[in-house]
């Protein structure tokens, strides 16, 4: 009788293993997932399976419920089972596995980072670096929003306490901003909210111990500060986005090489109907890449990149996202580009197929 009324598979796991030794990896799938953060503090893990692809110069959708007055400002993709670095504007950094970041859907609005470190009250996150469980060598290259830069080995940071580590000395008035995993042999452009940019090879700068300050990676003109850094290949590309939606692709050759310190050359034209440049990114040739773009007000649209025109540095790019008149974007993330599915065209199509044939 209960083999006839209970007859569904088994749900419990039979395994080999004495109760207390499993770890938290064993029980959680490792996964591509995407982590993103609010400037209030607020963070959470979704599947990056969630943010679907969309067609160039969409609205998107809504992908994070937001306060009025937050908005989002990081954004990671990942694997459950790696590092997250969380850097502060004032130099520290902490250490957490991807998967203590707590699971939500895409709606959801997340948790308070302060429920997984220990921040001082005026202390905010700004940059996440993904590092993976098994890396032990490469540096952490790191840049400043006044142009200082910074290289140091990744095993100076293999033992990050629970009350975090200093990671960089910075002068008064200067915030560490952006942190990227380097293998020692990149070249870097360092991008300025006016427009101008910078490409040195980092063979330039000897890797200094994890307290130290630093040295200028540019010379920023007048009311000019540093909107991003990127590690780059000898065949990238390099895509820009505006706070106003519009952005482009243009080839890494364009940007020549210069002695770290100068004051770079123009990588996009920037006006009023553009807005100030806010992110850069390299993209490597032949790869299939899409790109996660996020607005203050939670707005959301994955792109493929090939969607985005490849054009010259002298340039204003194309609208690549609809805003309204209030919002502007944030954040952005490269992610691998979605399997090829039926579209919900070709759905439609063959649904509308099916039932003919089913009324013949």
């Amino acid at each position: 009788e209960l083999k006839d009324k209970y007859s569904e598979e088994r749900r419990t796991k039979v395994v080999p293993n004495e109760l207390g030794k499993f770890s938290d990896e064993e029980l959680i799938p490792n996964e591509q997932v995407v982590v993103t953060m609010t400037a209030a503090n607020y963070i959470k893990r979704s599947k990056a399976a969630e943010y679907h692809k969309q067609g160039r110069g969409g609205k998107g959708r809504r992908g994070i419920t937001t306060r009025e007055e937050d908005m989002v400002k990081q954004l990671v993709l990942i694997n459950t089972h790696d590092f997250l670095l969380f850097f502060t504007d004032k130099g520290r950094v902490f250490r957490i596995k991807a998967y203590e970041v707590p699971a939500t859907g895409m709606n959801a609005k997340g948790v308070a980072i302060a429920n997984l470190l220990q921040l001082q009250p005026d202390e905010e996150i700004t940059s996440i670096v993904r590092l993976k469980v098994d890396s032990t060598e490469g540096f952490l290259f790191m840049c400043t929003t006044r142009g200082v830069v910074k290289k140091t080995k990744v095993e100076a940071y293999k033992n990050v306490r629970a009350s975090g580590l200093i990671a960089i000395n910075l002068d008064e008035g200067d915030m560490l901003r952006w942190v990227r995993f380097s293998n020692g042999k990149n070249e870097i452009i360092i991008s300025t909210q006016q427009g101008q940019s910078i490409r040195f090879h980092e063979d330039g700068i000897r890797a200094i111990g994890r307290v130290a300050r630093g040295v200028r990676g540019i010379r920023l003109r007048k009311d000019d500060v540093v909107i991003g850094m990127v590690l780059v290949e000898e065949d990238a590309n390099i895509f820009v986005i505006s706070e106003n939606g519009y952005g482009k692709r243009t080839k890494v050759s364009q940007f020549t090489t210069h002695a770290r310190g100068g004051v770079g050359i123009r990588s996009a034209v920037v006006n009023a109907k553009t807005g100030k440049l806010m992110g850069v990114a390299s993209l490597r040739e032949g790869d299939d890449q899409e790109i996660i773009i996020i607005s203050k007000q939670g707005q959301t649209i994955r792109l493929g990149m090939k969607d985005v025109p490849e054009i010259g540095r002298a340039t204003q790019g194309v609208r690549v996202m609809r805003l309204k008149d209030t919002d502007s974007v944030v954040s952005m993330g490269l992610v691998k580009a979605e399997p090829k599915t039926e579209t919900d065209k070709d759905a439609k199509t063959a649904s509308v197929k099916k039932e003919a044939k089913s009324k013949k």
